[in-house]
């Protein structure tokens, strides 16, 4: 066993809250009382409390090893009432009693909080809501509010992700031997017991501190944010899903210079307030007064500066809204939407293409797997995220729907390519295996509309001879016209429309200032009486802008590239600041995708594994993928097939059983290995 330093090193915890502790404890479950220890860390000095049943001889080298740590032990019996934080408090914080808040570190395990503040307390907070645990441990057990690191580890665990970070844990391997009699290992190997208990708490102090550090040196240093709009260590999110939303959100708003006002004020415009607000009635009278006198950036400026606009305008700053211009395209506001309106199948985000190519073959050999290198995070940086709100085409039950070929002959021009999704069902005289269907009942879109919905059930399947929900994008509709013969294009155009959504090239406006005087210039449209086939029921202006996503995207993704490149001779800073790339440019698709931000955008999200799927199914046909997995796939190097002559169809392009064909209007000859 590797010799244990008999001195923790002292790292730099940087500018961490002064009321933030980390705690970590351990626990043997094989006893009858499985409590042993919980240490307590902050950047000022380290306690552990220790249960007081231990043999004297224990408890001796215990305290001279902690001596040595510059460590306080507490010995103590603990109950499921027993507070050990307010025990170990005075040790760490002289003023802790002052303090109407304590922020508590931990990693992962709900057993550390009920260890940290008793069984009582902790039991209360989950069961009246006040704790909850999703991607990580959350909420406030009366003053300590829990700050769960596992929410930026994603799936890694402690070690890994602070090697990640470039934080060594010599400490943790230590006691593997005793993980299942962790009471043995105590009080066989006491110096080394203390280490790793102390440790394992600092860890985690270091770990907030160089994740925080690495935030603010990729915000400032990278996307050019100013000082104010980065994150500090009393207020980063605490999940990377909502990190890299929030993140995104203030990097929108900090590319608008003096125009950042107007733009809150405007998306909060075209949003709905919440009718279950304590303060609707006053916000909405509020909200009306603003709204007819604020009707252009000149008076809403002049409002700013006396001091009775200046109160209106922070009370409708604070005012709840269930919805404003950002989520106005995401998925809980088309989950929001009545069943007796196509709308809501808006909502539906399909993913990637995962499915054997080759169904009729029982045996394979030898293959090589190929990847679409950066598939998700090269879509993004090509694509414009729209600000404002998308025209709509939505019918209801008894309707007679537009077909493809109609609905495109009348707004294809007036489209923008990954500005727009049509979804169509439908049957099909022939085979084809790119579109994929989402099958769902309209009354289930519904789930997702809240703050607390839940997943919309729906099997997303590949139908060959019928498309149900399937979604079409600018890249799918050009690959179609270009595979498809005459025949089955004549076909794919009689599809059914179901909806359709999309930022019109005619509304888009050249900058957010000019967006913004459009925006205060309209009324306060709303939702009205639909009087016209098909035509949105919402009458709020469709004016928008755009922001391409390479100066988000493209700058992370290059400055990863750099990171790697430079990998050889990465230290402690590299590798921490490649985590931190790496964690914004995969998380974005999600939080474009997800129901539980308000930068999600479901034309967006759609546009992407679009691309992603056309990517993979043409190296499919191209290389005879065996299997296809999101993006790439296992193939045969000597049986790649080919194919000569004119567009084969999609008839010709299925996999089939051995020595089938089938006659088109295209070439009738199979493709060749």
């Amino acid at each position: 066993m590797p010799k244990l330093p008999t001195k923790l090193p002292v790292r730099d915890l940087g500018n961490l809250p002064r009321d933030l502790v980390a705690t970590d404890s351990e626990w043997d479950t094989t006893q009858q009382d499985p409590w042993l220890s919980t240490a307590f860390a902050t950047s000022r000095g380290t306690v552990v409390c220790l249960r007081n049943d231990l043999p004297r001889g224990v408890q001796s080298r215990l305290d001279t090893t902690a001596c040595e740590l510059g460590v306080k032990l507490l010995y103590t019996v603990r109950f499921d009432s027993t507070n050990l934080l307010d025990a170990a408090l005075p040790h760490l914080m002289p003023d802790a009693k002052a303090n109407d808040r304590v922020r508590l570190a931990l990693f992962f395990s709900p057993k550390d909080v009920e260890y940290v503040l008793g069984w009582d307390k902790f039991g209360e907070a989950i069961h009246s809501g006040r704790v909850r645990q999703r991607n990580n441990l959350a909420g406030r057990v009366g003053r300590v509010v829990l700050k769960d690191l596992d929410g930026w580890a994603g799936k890694s665990k402690l070690a890994e992700f602070a090697a990640a970070l470039g934080v060594p844990m010599p400490d943790k391997t230590s006691m593997d031997d005793f993980k299942k009699e962790m009471r043995r290992g105590l009080e066989e190997r006491p110096e080394d017991f203390l280490r790793y208990a102390v440790d394992d708490a600092r860890v985690l102090l270091e770990v907030y501190a160089r994740f925080v550090a690495f935030v603010r040196r990729t915000l400032s240093e990278i996307l050019g944010m100013a000082a104010g709009d980065l994150w500090r260590a009393d207020d980063i999110p605490m999940t990377t899903g909502r990190l890299v939303a929030e993140t995104f959100e203030r990097w929108l708003f900090s590319r608008t210079g003096e125009h950042a006002d107007a733009l809150r004020f405007c998306a909060r415009k075209l949003g709905f307030l919440d009718p279950d607000a304590d303060d609707y009635l006053p916000d909405r009278e509020n909200r009306h007064i603003l709204l007819d006198q604020c009707r252009t950036p000149e008076a809403l400026a002049a409002t700013a500066v006396d001091p009775v606009g200046k109160e209106c305008l922070r009370i409708y700053a604070k005012s709840k809204y269930l919805f404003t211009a950002l989520d106005g395209c995401g998925v809980r506001w088309w989950a929001s939407r009545p069943t007796t309106e196509t709308a809501g199948y808006n909502t539906l985000v399909q993913g990637g293409r995962c499915h054997n190519e080759r169904p009729h073959e029982y045996a394979t050999g030898p293959g090589l797997d190929v990847d679409i290198a950066g598939c998700y995070g090269t879509s993004l940086r090509t694509l414009t995220f729209p600000i404002g709100l998308p025209s709509v085409w939505s019918y209801h039950p008894n309707e007679k729907r537009p077909t493809l070929g109609e609905w495109l002959g009348r707004f294809e021009s007036r489209l923008v390519p990954g500005l727009w999704t049509c979804t169509v069902s439908g049957s099909l005289p022939f085979e084809q295996d790119l579109l994929y269907s989402k099958l769902v009942k309209a009354r289930d879109l519904r789930q997702a509309a809240g703050p607390d919905g839940i997943d919309i059930p729906t099997d997303f399947v590949l139908l060959r001879r019928e498309v149900k929900n399937a979604i079409l994008t600018a890249d799918l509709l050009a690959a179609l016209k270009a595979v498809a013969t005459n025949s089955e294009w004549a076909a794919l155009q009689k599809l059914e429309v179901v909806t359709a959504c999309a930022y019109l090239a005619e509304d888009r406006k050249g900058d957010v200032g000019e967006w913004c005087r459009a925006v205060l210039a309209a009324s306060d449209g709303g939702l009205r009486a639909r009087v016209n086939a098909g035509a949105a029921a919402d009458k709020r202006t469709r004016a928008w802008y755009g922001v391409g996503l390479e100066d988000f995207v493209g700058r992370l993704a290059d400055e990863r590239q750099r990171v790697k490149d430079r990998s050889r001779d990465a230290g402690p800073a590299e590798r921490g600041l490649d985590q931190i790339l790496k964690l914004l440019i995969n998380t974005l698709y999600g939080v474009l995708a997800s129901r539980h931000f308000s930068v999600g955008n479901t034309v967006l999200a759609n546009n992407i594994t679009a691309r992603a799927r056309l990517g993979v199914w043409m190296v499919a046909k191209a290389l005879g993928l065996r299997q296809s997995i999101t993006d790439g796939g296992v193939y045969t190097p000597n049986a790649v097939p080919h194919y000569r002559g004119r567009r084969p169809g999609f008839d010709t392009l299925p996999p089939r059983g051995p020595g089938t064909t089938r006659d088109t209007d295209g070439p009738s000859l199979p493709w060749r290995a």
